[in-house]
């Protein structure tokens, strides 16, 4: 769900009045293990335990109106339930665009698991 903070900065970078962009180096995925509902007033993810830079190439332009971002947790990275997940333009701090809510079990050590987030933007 893209929260009221990912809406505003989506205007502030169209009107110039942000240059805290999702890019290659700055935009990140947080990774945490609450199963709190997310809201559009969602600003931080409700229990992160981690955030990943994105894999290379990422974040990609891919078919018409999407936006995907990858990132993969390496063997000792996030050893804890995946229940929340949430794009952030920086390491820390930074603007939630989106909040998702979606429990995928718990990563153990020696895991390698990937973590990929398709924003489709409709209108």
């Amino acid at each position: 769900m893209i929260t009221e903070s990912g809406f505003n900065i989506i205007r502030d970078l169209f009107t110039g009045r942000s240059s805290k962009v999702f890019s290659a180096t700055a935009a990140r995925i947080a990774i945490g293990n609450s199963s709190t509902a997310a809201t559009t007033g969602d600003t931080a993810l409700v229990s992160e335990t981690i955030r990943i830079a994105m894999d290379a190439g990422y974040p990609a332009n891919t078919p018409t109106k999407t936006v995907s971002f990858q990132a993969v947790a390496q063997s000792a990275d996030a050893l804890s339930h995946w229940v929340e997940f949430g794009i952030f333009n920086s390491s820390g701090g930074g603007t939630l665009l989106d909040r998702i809510v979606s429990d995928k079990g718990t990563k153990s050590s020696g895991e390698v698991w990937t973590v990929k987030i398709t924003q489709t933007f409709s209108g």
